[in-house]
Formats: structure tokens, sequence, C-alpha cells
């Protein structure tokens, strides 16, 4: 008998699997491996930690399946995300995520639209960054192994030798499916639902008009078994009737003595169908 300590895994990753199918979007399951793709508050997570892109290009390559880059807005996603990469990944990489101060110098929004609200980053980093530094220094990537945040430069320039910042990094990309798309997705399965509704009551209608149709030729072939039945009924009463007329015949006429042999000539006969002792050859 399986133990609890066997059972209880294999539930939780299929249950992990199924939530990837659901929230994940179906491009990005069809060609990502599903050991870099993870489920937290609704939203799907990309792991992209097998190679590594400067700022805009990872967050291009979230937008090219509908995401962005990971929008860590809260301690509770920062630190899973962190823990993600550095317990069960085993990767000790800073990675990119989608804040940024390239409009507005030290005004952090993230690549929704929405301004930084929560501050998670590093003493020396983000708006405690100096001014020679942070003017170049616009886009935030999160280090696994103390879950902060720390500004980079967000593509390789002359700069990079200098401050010794490297634009490259493992990424991480996040896809919350809209409302509408969860919409979508009820209307879709509640319209599959109406249709098999639809053909179940189409196929229920058929079989009652078969039924019907079956119970209307049984009756059918009832009258016509009737009326052969009568048919017989009759033919037999026209051959009583006619045995009756013979017998009534052989009744009046008296008894047919003869020492005539008439062979193939016959007799002849009265009026009432008496037989006479006479040849049919005879005048």
């Amino acid at each position: 008998m399986y133990s609890v300590a066997f059972i209880l895994p294999v539930l939780l990753a299929i249950a992990a699997a199924n939530d990837i199918n659901t929230i994940c979007p179906s491009e990005l399951v069809k060609k990502i491996d599903p050991y870099y793709l993870s489920v937290k508050n609704g939203s799907c997570f990309h792991f992209v930690l097998y190679k590594k892109k400067a700022y805009s290009d990872a967050n291009d390559e979230c937008r090219d399946d509908g995401g962005t880059l990971a929008l860590a807005k809260t301690k509770e996603l920062n630190d899973y995300l962190s823990d993600k990469v550095l317990n069960f990944y085993l990767k000790r990489d800073e990675v990119w995520i989608g804040l940024h101060d390239k409009s507005n110098e030290n005004t952090f929004v993230w690549e929704d639209g929405e301004k930084m609200e929560w501050n998670n980053f590093d003493k020396g980093n983000g708006p405690d960054n100096n001014f020679a530094v942070r003017t170049f220094e616009d886009c935030v990537a999160l280090d696994v192994k103390n879950s902060k945040w720390h500004d980079f430069q967000c593509v390789r320039s002359p700069l990079s030798w200098i401050s010794g910042s490297e634009p490259r990094k493992k990424y991480i990309c996040q896809y919350t499916p809209s409302t509408k798309d969860t919409e979508g997705t009820k209307d879709s399965q509640d319209g599959g639902d109406k249709d098999e509704d639809k053909k179940t009551q189409d196929q229920d209608d058929k079989d009652t008009q078969e039924s019907s149709e079956d119970d209307q030729q049984g009756k059918d072939t009832d009258g016509t078994h009737d009326s052969q039945g009568g048919g017989d009924k009759d033919e037999d009463k026209k051959t009583q009737d006619q045995d009756q007329d013979d017998k009534g015949t052989q009744d009046k006429c008296p008894p047919f003595i003869c020492d005539e042999d008439c062979k193939m000539d016959g007799y002849k006969m009265t009026d009432e169908g008496c037989l006479l002792c006479e040849c049919n050859s005879k005048n």
C-alpha cells in the first residue's frame, strides 16, 4: 500500500500540471518545458534561467507570448520568486523583473504601467543610488540570494566597463489571464455544454419519433393481419355454404341406383340436380 509521503507529492504534481495547462498561454505550454513553468496567485511564471538577455530584449520575449517581465509588487510574490530560483532551480543569479525608471529618473514604474509602491531596493540601490550611477542604471533585477532589488544598466554601453554592470541577465516572465479571457473560456465551456445538451435532446426526439413510427407500423401490421384473417374467414364461409348447398341437393334427391355404365359420358341430371340412370350420349 502506498504511503502518504509518496501519494501527496504525486497529487501536488498533478494539480500543478492542471494549473499550468489552465493558466499559462497555450502556445507557451506547447514550446516550453513545464519544468520552467509555475503558477502563483492566478498568474503563470516562466523562469528563463537557461539564457541571458538585456532588459528590453527579455521583456520583448515575454510580450511575444502575451506577458511582461515579472511584476513582483508584493513581498509575498517577491519572496516566492526568489525562493523558487534559489531553492527549486538551485540558481544564484540575479534575474530581471519588470521594474524600471527609464522614462523619469528615480520614478520607478512596473511594466504594466503602475508606479512602484512597495520599495524592496537593497541599500545603495534605486532611489538611494548615488546620482552619478543611477542616471544610467534604470532597470531592476532581483537578487535571489537576499530577495532584494538592484538596479543595473538596461543595455550594454561603454559605461558598463566603468561600473562593472552586466546588462545581460536571466529573467522571469509573468502571464496573467485577463477577465475577458477567463470569461471567454467559461463561455466556451458553457457553449460546449449547451451544444451537448442540444445533441442529447435531438437524439431523444429522434428516438421518440422512431418509437412512434415503430408503434404505427405495428398497428398497420396488425390491421393487415386482421384483414387477411377476415378474408380467410369469408373464404371459409363460402366453402361452408357450398358444402351445405351440395348437402341440401343430396338430401332432396332419391338414392342413385343404376345398372347402366355410362363410362366417360356421364349421367344425365334433372332440373333439381338429381342424377338419372341415363347416359349423356343417349337421346
